[in-house]
């Protein structure tokens, strides 16, 4: 399997095991897809993608192969902290910059993952439908005539673009989409996960 064959997080680890692929290169990949799909709408910020790579050459020089995400890349939706990128939930006057992750972020990173953006949502995750954001909104990869669904519009054409990351898009689910969101309800009980809830 080549790097370029890499579609799903388990393709990766196969590929990592087999040592046919790297986290550079995967990460390189994923840069790769955000220009070829130049689709602006998909995330609010990105990370610098030279930083993004030298986290992924540090990973791969001394990080533990055996963590669980070693190596893989994630967006986060633009409503939970990542430090060193804004967090606005759709909003531009909201807008802030968190001097820490959101807990589930820093377990994330802990695991191995590379955060690469923050992806496009309903503003403050209040839609249905992935089209309430002044950011824009998402094209649905699967057909463009259609929305791409919501509150998590950019997360579900992230993961269904093959770039990684969360998603609750009824419009976009057949596709192998990947669900992963911090628990509402823990996250009222004590604001761990950022300022905003999913």
């Amino acid at each position: 399997m080549r790097a370029s064959d890499v579609e799903t997080v388990g393709e990766i680890v196969v590929a990592y095991r087999a040592g046919s692929a790297t986290p550079t290169d995967i990460v390189a990949r994923s840069y790769a897809r955000m220009r070829a799909i130049n689709d602006p709408a998909i995330f609010i910020s990105t990370r610098e993608e030279g930083e993004a790579l030298k986290e992924a050459q540090a990973l791969e020089a001394n990080g533990d192969r055996n963590l669980p995400l070693f190596g893989i890349p994630l967006a986060v939706k633009d409503n939970i902290d990542v430090h060193g990128l804004p967090t606005t939930a759709a909003c531009p006057d909201f807008a802030y910059r968190p001097t820490v992750d959101a807990a589930a972020v820093a377990r994330l990173r802990q695991a191995g993952a590379i955060i690469i953006g923050k992806t496009n949502l309903d503003q403050f995750a209040t839609g249905l439908v992935g089209v309430r954001s002044p950011y824009g909104v998402p094209c649905n990869p699967l057909d463009s005539t259609l929305i791409p669904g919501g509150s998590s519009s950019g997360s579900a054409v992230v993961v269904a673009t093959g770039k990684r990351g969360s998603a609750r898009s009824p419009g976009l689910r057949p596709r192998r989409v990947v669900d992963a969101r911090p628990a509402c309800r823990r996250y009222f009980r004590t604001k761990r996960f950022g300022s905003l809830s999913a």
